[in-house]
C-alpha cells in the first residue's frame, strides 16, 4: 500500500473519484455542472487509476472510485448501479474525447471562433474518420491478439501450494492458459494476421456507414483533428494539452445549457451518487 490512503482526510469528498487525464476532469466537472459532491483526482493513465483504486479497496474506503476509458476493451456499463460490482466504471465509448464529438456543441460553443457549422464539423470529422479505416484495423488485430495472450493468464502460485518439483509442475499443467496459446499461436502467420486484417476492416467500415464511428473509433485522434480548425487564435496558445482543455470545458458547458450532456454520464454521476449514498 502506498502513502495515498494513509494520509488522513486525503478522500475528503462524498464522492472521490480517480480519472486518466486533465481532460477527463475539466470535462466531466462542467458536464456534471460543477457539482461538489464529487473530488476529482487524476492518475496518469488506465493503469495508474487501477493502482490507487486497488489500494483504496483494499483500505476498505467505499466512497473512493475510478472513471477508465474502454479503448478497445469492454465496457461495463450495465454493472455501473451494482453496489456488489466493480467501482471501477468502464466507459462504453472508446475515450472521453468520444463525448466531445457531439458537432452540434463544438459548433455551437464560445470557443468556435473559426465559426465552423456543425454540418462542416461532422464532414470533416467523418472524412478523417474514413482516412484511418486502415490504421483502426491494424490497431483492431493488435488488440484481438494481446487480449487472446492475456485473457486467463496464469497468476504466480502462492506458497506452500507449490512446494516441489511434482507441484510446480502440477501448478502449471494445471493452468488453461499454457493449453490455449498451443491452439493460438500457430494462427501467428502472415496469412492468418492478414486475414484478421481484412475482417476488422470490414467492422470498421460497418462503424463508417452506421454512424458508430462516433464512439468506436479513438476519440483523442478525431477531437484533434478539429480542435484547432475550431478553435483558432486562443488568446494564450499554451500547449496542446490546455486547448484541448479549453475546448472540453466550453463544449460540456454547452451541453449543459442545451440539455445534451451525454445520458452515459448523466448515468454515471447517478451510479456513483447511489453507491457512495450521496445526495
Amino acid at each position: 500500500m502506498t502513502a495515498t490512503v494513509m494520509l488522513p482526510g486525503f478522500y475528503r469528498g462524498a464522492i472521490n473519484l480517480w480519472v486518466e487525464d486533465q481532460l477527463t476532469e475539466v470535462y466531466l466537472r462542467k458536464a456534471w455542472n460543477d457539482d461538489p459532491s464529487i473530488m476529482f483526482f487524476v492518475g496518469g493513465g488506465n493503469v495508474g487509476v487501477s493502482a490507487v483504486l486497488e489500494e483504496a479497496e483494499l483500505a476498505g474506503l467505499g466512497n473512493v472510485f475510478a472513471s477508465i476509458d474502454r479503448d478497445f476493451g469492454i465496457t461495463n456499463r450495465p454493472d455501473w448501479n451494482n453496489p456488489a460490482r466493480s467501482k471501477r466504471f468502464v466507459s462504453s465509448v472508446h475515450e472521453v474525447e468520444n463525448h466531445l464529438l457531439d458537432a452540434d456543441a463544438l459548433a455551437g460553443c464560445s470557443l468556435n471562433t473559426a465559426g465552423r457549422t456543425a454540418i462542416e464539423i461532422t464532414a470533416r470529422l467523418t472524412n478523417h474518420a474514413t482516412n484511418l479505416a486502415w490504421w483502426m484495423a491494424g490497431r483492431g488485430v493488435v488488440s484481438e491478439v494481446r487480449r487472446t495472450i492475456h485473457q486467463d493468464f496464469p497468476k504466480h502460485p502462492r506458497y506452500p501450494t507449490v512446494v516441489d518439483q511434482a507441484t510446480a509442475e502440477a501448478y502449471l499443467a494445471a493452468q488453461p492458459w499454457f493449453k490455449s496459446m498451443e491452439a493460438f499461436a500457430p494462427s501467428l502467420t502472415a496469412g492468418n494476421l492478414n486475414a484478421k486484417l481484412v475482417r476488422h476492416h470490414a467492422t470498421v467500415e460497418g462503424w463508417i456507414n452506421t454512424g458508430d464511428w462516433l464512439k468506436e473509433f479513438p476519440g483523442k485522434e478525431l477531437f484533434r483533428h478539429v480542435r484547432d480548425w475550431i478553435y483558432q487564435n486562443p488568446p494564450n496558445a499554451g500547449s496542446s494539452a490546455l486547448r484541448d482543455d479549453d475546448l472540453g470545458k466550453a463544449v460540456g458547458e454547452w451541453q449543459v445549457a442545451n440539455n445534451r450532456v451525454p445520458q452515459e454520464l448523466a448515468e454515471l454521476l447517478t451510479a456513483l451518487k447511489a453507491r457512495a449514498g450521496a445526495p
